[in-house]
């Protein structure tokens, strides 16, 4: 699904300036002691366009010095016990923009994304189809060698704002949940659009007919929990009423008053908490569904490489929503012009 969109410029600002904004390796420490600043050595793909977390994709390798980098991978992964051979993906300084090559290290951009290999597929003419999915993102240190093919020195890059301070935990649950929403509303419209079509090509004795696409399932695997109601004991203390909320809790949490302590019941625990407080934890999968939900996007080299940057989830998530909003609305007419076309016996534009 590829949506066509204008920057909001606000939006997109706010996200430049927090890139811009000078960040010491002592203050990452500090904001986020969850994410993993251990150094690796790491071989470098050069790419025409910069990928993001989440994303899936596919490219060639034609080059006698990628073939090097694939096999090296290769052994490297069964060394360190399996896993996927796993690869830098990085812009070609030869296609970044000036702006982004002042912060260069060494020649070239100083952040990417870490690649996994999926699969690959070597071609009759020698080359190979290295079907990938990016995991996470990375920060280049410095440059080790450019021979035979480009190795850098890395450390995994996150966010270190998840606008907790200024933005809230409850107001960024809202703003995922409502880019969520808009996404499935553009998924549901172009299903209606393209089951029209499909209705209208059918029906006019062509053999192809255009297949409606669902929502990605790197964005469902990342997608925001579903809201769960609210506790009564938690329902009566917010609608003022304290002492009996407070009761009611106790009650809830540790089972009736009448009966032994040992017959207590224990509070259920969510196995999706439990799963992502354990493997990924909460900001590291809102942060990766910001990604999944940006890849959705038309966007141009320039907004790609301001969010990929960018540390804060916050504003991506602003971004994308403000972003969202004007396709929805053109989904909207188009399918509002399609039924009323549909009613009154004309053919389908």
């Amino acid at each position: 699904m590829q949506a066509r969109t204008i920057a909001p410029a606000q939006h997109l600002q706010h996200v430049r300036s927090r890139l811009a904004a000078p960040r010491s390796r002592a203050l990452l420490l500090v904001k986020a002691q969850a994410v993993d600043t251990s150094l690796y050595k790491l071989p470098i793909f050069f790419s025409s366009r910069a990928i993001f977390p989440a994303g899936t994709g596919h490219l060639t390798i034609f080059e006698p010095r990628y073939h090097k980098l694939l096999e090296d991978a290769k052994a490297a992964a069964i060394a360190a016990g399996g896993g996927r051979p796993k690869f830098g993906h990085l812009l070609d300084p030869e296609a970044a923009p000036p702006a982004l090559m002042a912060d260069a290290v060494g020649g070239v951009p100083r952040v990417g994304c870490v690649a996994a290999v999926k699969a690959t597929h070597p071609q009759p003419d020698g080359s190979v189809v290295v079907e990938y999915e990016a995991v996470r993102r990375f920060k280049i240190l410095s440059v080790a060698t450019h021979t035979p093919y480009t190795e850098v020195f890395a450390m995994n890059y996150g966010d270190v704002d998840h606008g907790l301070g200024s933005f809230g935990e409850q107001q960024q649950q809202q703003l995922e949940h409502e880019v969520f929403r808009g996404l499935r509303h553009v998924a549901q419209l172009s299903t209606r659009l393209a089951e029209s079509r499909v209705a209208a090509v059918v029906g006019g004795g062509e053999e192809e007919a255009t297949a409606a696409t669902g929502l990605p399932e790197a964005l469902l695997r990342y997608a925001p929990p579903a809201r769960r109601a609210k506790p009564l004991g938690q329902a009566l203390s917010d609608a003022g009423y304290t002492a009996a909320g407070h009761s009611i809790g106790m009650w809830m949490a540790q089972g009736s008053v009448y009966g032994k302590a040992a017959a207590r019941r224990k509070r259920n625990q969510d196995p999706y908490e439990l799963a992502a407080g354990s493997l990924l934890g909460e900001a590291a999968r809102r942060e990766l569904f910001s990604f999944a939900a940006a890849e959705l996007l038309d966007l141009d080299l320039a907004t790609r490489l301001a969010l990929l940057n960018s540390q804060d989830t916050t504003a991506r998530l602003q971004w994308i929503s403000a972003a969202v909003q004007p396709y929805v609305a053109e989904l909207q007419a188009r399918t509002a012009l399609s039924t009323a076309l549909k009613l009154d016996g004309k053919p389908l534009l």
